[in-house]
């Protein structure tokens, strides 16, 4: 999918010292055919792990803000405006009435919430839109879309009540079905998740299914655009070896992105895989990515090493 022509940045690995070497990297665009029977602004969606609600540095602030959608009144959380204007296109299942609740949930509580900031999460949460006829499926669509376009959707569901309940939804987005958001816990250990996913848009519009064992909820939503890989700028930000002798690499490169370690032994021969075993590596929501080569893989003389999709 991608081709790499020239090194984004090696590292020399000498018994006598460490050395930093970098070129400049190209990356060519990535170009996604899908061919399956579901909808073609279905784009796959990479999810990243579920988390609980904890403080408003929850709310992702990667890339550029494209569309930030509460249910109450306007808040700002983390430096992120939600409203409940139609200032962007999206949809709820038309086909069944969706109520929004404003204050519903008044009295959200969780960590975090002792400072201006968490209050502000707090109210953003309060709010929200559920299917009235406890339908347990619902879809949500998003508009507006850039084709090639690389996008980080957040979704938040919450319930603070005292319900001796539990109530959990997931959300697929393309062939890909996020974890378990749990937003109604009876025992009163969570009662708020969020999930991050990223995508590359193949059509203007994008679907979101959201599956539901009670009512079909959401709190909040945010769409944010991301640099496309060939715009990314790969760099290997530290590099340290531990008394192991294994290597800790530490670089940037694009959020949510599975890079590999590959190694030549001159610069001369073609850089190859690691395969003793594989090592690679998969950035955070921030970008940030550390690979581990083995000491039993780093025991030659000298040695290059590059990062790299």
């Amino acid at each position: 999918m991608r081709d790499i022509n020239e090194a984004s940045g090696y590292l020399e690995l000498n018994k006598q010292h460490l050395k930093t070497m970098k070129s400049k990297i190209f990356i060519a665009s990535a170009v996604f055919l899908i061919a399956t029977t579901h909808h073609s602004y279905s784009a796959d969606v990479t999810w990243d792990t579920v988390n609980t609600v904890s403080a408003a540095t929850d709310v992702s602030t990667i890339g550029t803000l494209v569309y930030a959608k509460g249910f109450g009144p306007a808040t700002t959380v983390n430096g992120v405006t939600f409203d409940n204007t139609p200032n962007y296109s999206d949809t709820f299942d038309s086909t069944h009435p969706s109520p929004q609740f404003i204050g519903f949930m008044n009295g959200a509580t969780f960590v975090g919430t002792d400072n201006a900031e968490g209050q502000a999460y707090a109210t953003l949460l309060d709010s929200g839109r559920y299917i009235q006829t406890r339908s347990k499926t619902a879809n949500m669509t998003l508009s507006n879309l850039t084709v090639g376009q690389n996008y980080l959707v957040q979704f938040w569901v919450a319930d603070f009540r005292e319900f001796d309940l539990d109530r959990s939804e997931t959300i697929t987005g393309g062939a890909n079905t996020s974890g378990e958001l749990k937003y109604l816990n009876h025992n009163g250990v969570i009662h708020a998740s969020y999930v991050i996913g990223t995508f590359t848009a193949d059509a203007t519009s994008q679907l979101f299914s959201l599956i539901a064992n009670e009512d079909v909820q959401i709190n909040a939503v945010q769409l944010r655009s991301l640099p496309n890989p060939a715009a990314s700028t790969l760099t290997i930000t530290s590099f340290s070896r531990q008394t192991s002798g294994d290597y800790i690499i530490n670089f940037v490169g694009a959020p949510l992105t599975l890079y590999k370690v590959t190694k030549s032994p001159d610069l001369i021969t073609s850089f190859e895989p690691l395969t003793n075993p594989v090592v690679e590596a998969t950035t955070d929501r921030n970008g940030r990515g550390t690979a581990t080569v083995l000491a039993s893989e780093a025991s030659e003389a000298k040695e290059f090493y590059r990062i790299e999709q």
